[in-house]
């Protein structure tokens, strides 16, 4: 019933989440090596940087979560998109390196949000019995994004021999995320069945 009745936003949501998973998996998967090798971190400072972010995604969203359910999900859903590929591009590119720590900070903490908010939002777009599907179908089009993301991001390093081209090109596709969440229905401060 899901396919039938629903089927405009689940194709709309299994996009959103294909091209986040295609754009943003190979930033996720090779930041940790980046730092490493390519910047010099310890495995040290990788996990205090790591502790950091964590605490700063619980903190904000939390924050953003009571403040979405005032002003709405798509605005910040489309505002996390914008600061995750904006972060995750300046991280791989930047020069300076004091930059470094705040910026992949809020790249990593935006990362674990958008998880969360996707998660939520896709969740309150479909009735309850249908809720699980839903976010099934959701799952299965983020993995064939990640898988085909990392595949493609190879290709692009093959070529060019530098996981930072390659990742940045990756996540310049992550801009397409803000277009398609306009398109969302907005769940806040309506009735959930």
């Amino acid at each position: 019933r899901l396919l039938e009745d629903h089927k405009k936003r689940i194709a709309l949501f299994s996009a959103l989440v294909f091209v986040y998973g295609l754009a943003s998996h190979p930033a996720a998967f090779y930041q940790f090596k980046y730092l490493e090798s390519e910047r010099g971190y310890s495995a040290v400072e990788i996990f205090l940087l790591g502790v950091l972010g964590g605490i700063m995604a619980i903190i904000l969203y939390a924050s953003l979560g009571q403040l979405s359910d005032v002003y709405g999900r798509k605005p910040f859903l489309i505002s996390a998109y914008v600061v995750f590929f904006t972060t995750c591009i300046m991280f791989y590119n930047t020069a300076t390196l004091w930059l470094i720590p705040p910026v992949w900070i809020i790249f990593a903490g935006t990362g674990f949000g958008l998880e969360i908010l996707n998660t939520t939002v896709i969740s309150e777009c479909f009735p309850t019995s249908s809720r699980a599907t839903a976010q099934g179908l959701a799952t299965v089009a983020y993995v064939l994004g990640t898988i085909i993301g990392l595949l493609i991001e190879g290709i692009i390093y093959d070529s060019d021999n530098t996981h930072s081209t390659a990742v940045t090109i990756m996540a310049c596709l992550g801009f397409i995320c803000p277009a398609l969440a306009a398109f969302i229905p907005e769940t806040y401060n309506t009735h959930l069945d």
